[in-house]
């Protein structure tokens, strides 16, 4: 079963099902498919585990002004802001600037990722 890790600031969202996509780095990590069940884990706990309900490519560019622009067919400038929230932001600034420090994302950049949609099946908190 494949894990993915996430920061303590990310449990409630996820948990509360407001964040129902990851981006992983498509550095030629495993992709898990379609039906998969993989464990959410934080620290050194599983919070959860759930199902993917899909996975595909999508490049974030951080615009001049510091938002994250996911560049996916679909999505446009208004769409901006939900897919941040997807992804467990309060905006496409606040993604900007965690996928800046996180990954070291220079404004002007684009980097590719592979965005994973989850649907959450088990809770695994409070412990």
């Amino acid at each position: 079963m494949i894990c993915y890790e996430f920061e303590e600031r990310f449990i409630e969202p996820i948990l509360d099902g407001r964040k129902r996509i990851t981006l992983r780095k498509g550095d030629g990590a495993a992709v898990p498919r379609r039906g998969e069940r993989v464990a959410l884990i934080s620290g050194a706990r599983v919070i959860g585990i759930a199902t993917v309900h899909g996975a595909r490519l999508v490049g974030i560019t951080i615009r001049d002004d510091g938002a994250a622009v996911p560049t996916v067919d679909g999505f446009c400038e208004e769409d901006e802001d939900v897919f941040a929230r997807l992804d467990g932001f309060e905006d496409e600034w606040k993604m900007g600037e965690w996928y800046c420090r996180h990954y070291k994302i220079a404004r002007g950049q684009t980097v590719a990722f592979v965005e994973i949609e989850l649907g959450l099946e088990e809770r695994r908190m409070p412990w």
